[in-house]
């Protein structure tokens, strides 16, 4: 066979190409490698400005002042600080100053507690007292976000959103309306049913590898 019929040849021909692709895939994954990056949202913020108060054993009141403190970090200027609820219906919006919420599509679960204000490290939240007690009232279902407004700082070394949230927290006050969670229970039952259902799950498959143990021999 000559040499110029063997290299028509299909293997020839597509053992050197296959080579070339194995080398190229190599190459795009290395690189892709070196320079992935985590998607916005979930990169370790440089600069963290934890929530001091209030903690799950805050007394907060509607009609009252309450200071909400956090560490403040020197290089950010401008926070939010927004409450947040974990019910079915969304409460949050009636104990904003404003009685808003926070984004355009107007959820419920959230209300404006202060926009873009200062980072001092605490903040005055004037409470309003609702106007009906539909609400619910010693009930852990609460928490405080803050973000930061101008957190792109490539000079300190901060390119990820700096986010902080309170611990959950309750109302006190007359609030007669049962706090539901998206599941539609509270958010102690529900912890509590997951936790009773978990332990039921480990004691089934404990028992199934019993049994399992008990065939082989």
């Amino acid at each position: 066979m000559s040499a110029a019929a063997w290299l028509l040849r299909p293997k020839a021909l597509l053992a050197p190409w296959c080579l070339v692709l194995v080398l190229l895939v190599a190459i795009l994954a290395d690189a892709s490698s070196n320079f992935h990056h985590p998607p916005p949202g979930t990169q370790s913020f440089a600069f963290p400005q934890p929530i001091i108060q209030p903690t799950a054993s805050s007394t907060i009141s509607p009609g009252a002042t309450f200071t909400v403190t956090w560490n403040a970090s020197t290089h950010f200027s401008n926070i939010t600080l927004e409450l947040w609820d974990n019910t079915t219906i969304g409460y949050s919006r009636l104990f904003s100053p404003t009685l808003s919420s926070c984004y355009r599509w107007n959820p419920p679960y959230c209300g404006n507690i202060a926009v873009n204000v200062a980072n001092t490290g605490s903040y005055d939240w004037v409470i309003p007292t609702p106007s009906t007690d539909d609400w619910p009232s010693k009930q852990s279902v609460f928490r405080i976000k803050m973000y930061v407004i101008d957190y792109w700082k490539p000079d300190v070394g901060n390119l990820a959103p700096v986010l902080s949230f309170s611990d959950w927290f309750a109302f006190s006050g007359n609030g007669k309306a049962a706090a539901q969670d998206e599941g539609g229970a509270s958010a102690k039952e529900s912890t509590s049913e997951t936790k009773n259902e978990t332990r039921s799950a480990d004691k089934a498959a404990r028992s199934a590898h019993s049994k399992r143990l008990l065939w082989k021999r």
